[in-house]
């Protein structure tokens, strides 16, 4: 029996696309006076473990109040998430992007503190990077637990980038070899498309995962920046 519906090559997953303005390489993050003093040393590991890994990433810490990403603590009782990020563009913060952003904002919520939540004090580091890669534009996956953007890694104990969500950024940053018939002259298709069908550019999402989309709008858009 032939299915209908195929595995994707990779299982990574990305907000349609979207990405941050500029890209990923030679940015800068800033740390809030808060996260200074209550999630420094896990945010600058998380931060590292994806400027160690194969991803085409470069994220050094920013002397002044700015940066491409901000890491900002919130004192919060909510139990819903350890940590949310938002995605600035058009002058506000939005909890789901659907377009390119300028800069994220990421809130650390003092929850991660509590291990039955958000796992023991060496996983904070883990939380940090997967929230991160939602600042880079990747989004949750549902089904690999050994992914960085697992969906539940507070669960898990993984706390560096996988193969998937390396080339969920590499998918999104780096410029990827033109396919054989654009290489041969005089071919119909010698030009490339500066926007090829979103379907062919999103190979980490198959027709079984669409339906995956409204819920990962439903688990950003009821946060606000403050929370």
């Amino acid at each position: 029996m032939v299915s209908l519906l195929s595995v994707p090559a990779n299982s990574y997953d990305t907000f349609d696309d979207h990405t941050l303005l500029g890209g990923v390489s030679s940015r800068q993050y800033y740390l809030t006076a808060s996260a200074v003093a209550n999630i420094e040393t896990a945010t600058l590991a998380g931060v590292g473990n994806w400027n160690a890994s194969a991803a085409p990433v470069n994220w050094t810490i920013a002397s002044e109040a700015n940066g491409e990403v901000v890491f900002n603590w919130v004192q919060s009782n909510a139990t819903d998430a350890c940590a949310l990020t938002y995605w600035w563009y058009d002058g506000v913060f939005h909890s789901y992007p659907e377009q390119n952003w300028n800069w994220s904002k990421v809130n650390i919520r003092s929850l991660i503190k509590n291990p039955d939540y958000c796992g023991p004090t060496g996983h904070r580091q883990g939380i940090v990077a997967h929230e991160l890669g939602h600042a880079m534009g990747l989004a949750h996956v549902f089904s690999r637990p050994a992914m960085i953007m697992y969906v539940w890694v507070a669960d898990t104990s993984v706390n560096d980038p996988g193969d998937d969500d390396i080339e969920g950024i590499k998918h999104l940053y780096q410029v990827r070899p033109p396919k054989l018939e654009q290489l041969i002259p005089g071919s119909p298709h010698e030009q490339a498309d500066p926007h090829p069908p979103q379907h062919s550019r999103r190979r980490g999402r198959s027709l079984r995962n669409l339906s995956l989309v409204v819920l990962q709008r439903q688990q950003h858009r009821e946060h606000l920046p403050g929370q």
